[in-house]
This record gives structure tokens, C-alpha cells and sequence, in this order.
């Protein structure tokens, strides 16, 4: 028996570890196939928009997402990370700010001709709400929260600046290529979507229509990954049965079967610590105090630790018929 239990031990831990090595980072099929798509001819006037999710921050409900608007051959030079357009564009980000990165003369919406440009960071909210077709969980669910990050894109090109009154722009074909790698301990999945709250497209060709006039929306859901929950579980195990092996060595002294010791005071003292050590330091992202996780297991397995801590201490001080 114990070979078998250890066996599937095995077996589980391998599982874990093959889920967790996985790239967390999935594109939709959809969105991988519009990424490998050749083009028939470089005449055509794409922006190839490099998306790179950056950063997010679940307590404060806030991502970035790094953005490279690179042109193709047909009207600009591209470089590993900058550009140089021969005509002006536009893109409007509904987004919070942004800051430019690399060498930059303008801002993060223009982007004028014979400029050499460097990459943007845009800062997104992540709301945390349940709407209609929407089921989000916030940070209060670690460590099986969940959230939808969007980002919405426009793109125009064309002569003129923009807020002049006379301009020719035209809508700028846009092309994304998802490149993000590890966020933290999260997994992402990317989907491109019928605009802000929309359905996602069904096929290359109806998402095409849409990044044809310049209309980029996407939606990335993010979850924990399986090694984080995996970890967290067992941290929440090893508090739980922590406490109960102190409710079961205090009850034992209680009744007279074991004798009130100074060690089992140093071990109550000890689990105490350590559970508040790792919630503090060791649970992943490093979670704030108040989520389900501690109101349903951490705060009360540390209160019957205390109990029973309290329980042996009494005991000790009181019983005097054991010999040392």
C-alpha cells in the first residue's frame, strides 16, 4: 500500500510539473492563425502591432501591456526594437497613460514620418466585475481568482496632423503578434474579440474584416497558474493539519496520556511562527490578509494553534505529578 500511495504521489507531482512548465502565455486559434498569416504582397499597408503583456498587479487591479506599432516594408523601416515610418499614423489606446521607451519624439499616440520610434507601455485597468457574459472572480478568490484585461485599439494613417482641420487619413490595417512570456504566477490566454465586451470571432476572416479598418480588441484572461494553486493548497493543508496535531497533543496532556512538557510548548510556539512566517513570505504573490483563503482555513487553524498553545501552557504550569 505504501508503494502504490507513493507511486501516485509520483505520478501527481510529474502532472503538476508538466502543467507547470507549460507556456502560460495561449493565443486563441483564431488569433495564432492571423498571426501566421503571409501576405501576398508588401504593397499592402499594414501596422504589425507586437503585443507583450508586461506586468499586472491583482490587488491594485492594474496591467501593462508593452505595444510595438511596427510598419511593414511597404512604408517604413523596422528594426528589433524601433521603427522609422515614411508617413504619419495614428493609433488611439483606451488606456489610462502611457510612456514611450527607447528614443521617442513625440508621444504615444502620434507618430509622425521620418521619426525613429521606440516601443510604448500602456497602463490598463482591470475592473473587477460580473456582467452580463462575464464571470470574474477578484483577489479575494486566491488562489482561484481570475480576471479579463482589454485592450482597445485604433489605427489611422494618412497625411496632415491630426487635429487640423484639413487631413486625408484613411483606417490603417493592423496585424497582431502576441509575444508575452511568464506573468508572475499567472497563465494567460488571448482572444481576439468583437470590440469592447464582444463575442470573440469565430473565424480568421471576420476578425480580418475588423483589423482591416483598424480595429484591434483584445481580451486576456488571466488565472493562477497550476503550480501556484498547487503550492498554495498544500501550504493551506500543512496549516490545517499543523493545528490539528497541537489540538490532538493538547487534548492527549488534558487527559493525562502525555505529560505537559517544556517541548511541546517550544513546538506550539514554533508552528504559530511558522504559519505566520509563510503566510506572510511564502504564499505566492504574496496575497493580502482578509482573502476566503484565510476567513475559511488560515485564521482559524491559527486560533486553535493558539488555543491549544495556551492549553499546553496552562497545563504545564499547573500539573505537578509528572517526574522529568
Amino acid at each position: 500500500m505504501a508503494a502504490i500511495a507513493l507511486f501516485a504521489a509520483l505520478v501527481g507531482y510529474l502532472a503538476v510539473v508538466a502543467a507547470a512548465n507549460n507556456d502560460p502565455s495561449a493565443p486563441s486559434q483564431v488569433f495564432s492563425d492571423i498571426e501566421s498569416i503571409n501576405e501576398e504582397s508588401d504593397e499592402q499597408i499594414l501596422l504589425y502591432t507586437y503585443l507583450q503583456l508586461m506586468e499586472f498587479d491583482a490587488t491594485d487591479g492594474v496591467a501593462i501591456m508593452r505595444i510595438f506599432p511596427f510598419p511593414n516594408s511597404s512604408w517604413g523601416d523596422s528594426g528589433v526594437s524601433s521603427f522609422e515610418p515614411d508617413r504619419t499614423f495614428y493609433i488611439d489606446v483606451d488606456s489610462v497613460g502611457a510612456r514611450p521607451i527607447g528614443e521617442d519624439s513625440g508621444n504615444c499616440s502620434s507618430f509622425n514620418a521620418d521619426y525613429i520610434y521606440g516601443a510604448c507601455d500602456y497602463t490598463l485597468d482591470v475592473p473587477s466585475y460580473q456582467g452580463e457574459g462575464v464571470n470574474l472572480k477578484a483577489i479575494e478568490a486566491y488562489p482561484f481568482d481570475r480576471y479579463l484585461i482589454n485592450l482597445s485599439m485604433d489605427a489611422e494613417i494618412g497625411e496632415g496632423l491630426a487635429y487640423e482641420g484639413e487631413k486625408n487619413w484613411n483606417d490603417l490595417a493592423i496585424r497582431p503578434i502576441e509575444y508575452t512570456g511568464r506573468i508572475g504566477d499567472f497563465r494567460a490566454s488571448w482572444r481576439l474579440v468583437d470590440g469592447y465586451g464582444g463575442d470573440e470571432f469565430g473565424t480568421v476572416d471576420s476578425a480580418l474584416s475588423s483589423l482591416n479598418q483598424g480595429a484591434l480588441s483584445v481580451n486576456v484572461a488571466l488565472s493562477r497558474s497550476v503550480s501556484t494553486v498547487f503550492i498554495v493548497v498544500i501550504l493551506m493543508l500543512f496549516t490545517i493539519v499543523a493545528a490539528c496535531m497541537l489540538g490532538v497533543m493538547a487534548w492527549s496532556v488534558y487527559v493525562g496520556h502525555r505529560p505537559p512538557t517544556l517541548g511541546s510548548l517550544v513546538w506550539g510556539a514554533a508552528t504559530i511562527f511558522t504559519m505566520l512566517q509563510s503566510r506572510q513570505e511564502v504564499f505566492p504573490s504574496s496575497p493580502p490578509i482578509g482573502v476566503a483563503m484565510d476567513l475559511w482555513f488560515f485564521f482559524p487553524a491559527l486560533f486553535a494553534s493558539l488555543l491549544s498553545t495556551t492549553a499546553l501552557f496552562a497545563l504545564w504550569i499547573r500539573r505537578s505529578d509528572w517526574v522529568a
